[in-house]
Parts: C-alpha cells; structure tokens; sequence
C-alpha cells in the first residue's frame, strides 16, 4: 500500500461511511495517513503478511475498541493510534521491538496483551516516549521471563582495563548479555556483550578507562519465535575506578 498525506487516500471522501476493513492476506504495508480520522470504524482486521504500519495509519479513529497487530509487526511508527480515544484493548507481538514517539497519543488504554515475557516488554518501553497509555494500562504476559542471573564474582583484572566476571548457569537459556554503563540507572549504555553459550558462565571485558567508575549488569536469554526472551536484570555491581 501506498504512503499517502494528510486526506490523500483514495478513499478518504468515503471515509464516513467505512465501518470496518479487513487487510487480506499478501498486503505487507499499510501507508501512513492511510485510515486518518476513520471515525466511524469499528472494526479492523489485519492479515499476518503485514509487516509495517505507517505514521498516522489510524489516527483519530475515534470507534475503534480493540486492535490485535499481526505476528510480523516489528515497529510501531510514529501517532499510528493517537487519538484513537475509545482503544481500551490491544495485542502486540513479540517481533515488535520499538514503539515510536506518541503512538498511542490520547490513548486510555485499559489492556494490554504482549505476547512476551515482562522482561522483553521493559525493553521495549526504552524506546518509546508520549505513550503513557502504555504503562497506565493493565499488562497481561504470555511467557514468563528466564531465571535471574546470579553473579558469583565479578573483579578488574591487573591491568585495570578489563574485568572478569563470573555467575552461575542458567539451565534454560540460550546464552548470556552483559551490560556497562556509567550510570547506576543504566540510562546510557556504553556496552553491551554477548555470550553466545550457556555453558559459558565466566567472561573477560574490555573498560576504556581504569580510572573510572562502571556498573555492570548481566540477563540470560533464549531464542523464542519471533524475538528473544530475557530474564530480568542482576542485581548491579560496582567496579569503583582505581587511579
């Protein structure tokens, strides 16, 4: 489908009477601005061939109640639901990964049915802002999130530009992501490393600085269809920089 502009779809002048549309199987897009203030649908349906849904999609589609995206949904642009004002009910895949800014702008959200764990979904609220619908609204999981990783020790190695860490096995996962950041609150991530293993439960990293402070989380994971689950972070730890 065709990205259109602000009343450019070739429906528009017919929009007052569309009360429902179903997106059939082969339709891999639906264009920006393509149902824009729709205010008299009711209903969508949405065949799992789609994979992107453009800015403004369903903008001010004042009637619609509840919405399921399709399971190859990865991103969720910009204003696609903003003034949806009568949404109480939506269900995301886990193959989304971004939700962009203001998405569900004027959204009173009451139910949200993610098909990951809630580790997987934190992840993805890092990379939304103006959606607070999202987390006023009742969230409902469908997988649980991996065991917590517990870390046995962790230490700047001689040098004091690397550090080892070490923790226990995860019998679920896949492997193992470790986190660096600056900040106790992790807002800026400096790094992130991989461990691609479960049987490796000990690691070697890189610090670009010794005389600084770092703080270090680790998560497991395992390959789901359609994404990753996670468990939740570890607890933080402290490498204090050494001058």
């Amino acid at each position: 489908m065709d990205n259109y502009g602000m009343g450019d779809a070739p429906w528009d002048s017919q929009k007052e009477t569309i009360s429902s549309v179903t997106i059939e199987d082969g339709v891999t897009s639906i264009g920006a601005y393509a149902f824009y203030r729709c205010e008299n649908m009711e209903g969508i349906s949405i065949a799992n061939s789609v994979k992107n849904i453009g800015n403004s999609a369903y903008y001010g589609c004042s009637n619609l109640e509840e919405i399921v995206l399709p399971s190859k949904i990865k991103s969720i642009d910009k204003h696609t639901f903003s003034d949806c004002v009568n949404l109480t009910k939506i269900t995301i895949p886990i193959a989304v990964k971004t939700i962009d800014m203001y998405a569900f702008g004027g959204v009173g959200l009451e139910d949200v049915y993610y098909e990951g764990s809630k580790a997987m979904w934190q992840d993805i609220l890092t990379t939304s802002s103006g959606n607070s619908a999202l987390t006023d609204a009742t969230m409902h999981y469908s997988m649980k999130p991996l065991a917590k990783v517990k870390v046995k020790s962790i230490k700047r190695t001689s040098d004091k530009n690397n550090f080892t860490m070490n923790w226990q096995k995860c019998k679920d996962a896949d492997g193992y992501e470790i986190r660096i950041s600056e900040y106790s609150d992790f807002h800026n991530i400096l790094d992130t490393v991989k461990v691609k293993k479960n049987s490796t439960v000990k690691k070697s990293v890189n610090l670009t600085y010794s005389w600084k402070t770092y703080y270090v989380q680790i998560r497991s994971y395992k390959k789901v269809s359609g994404g990753y689950n996670y468990s939740t972070w570890s607890s933080t730890k402290i490498l204090k920089g050494e001058y």
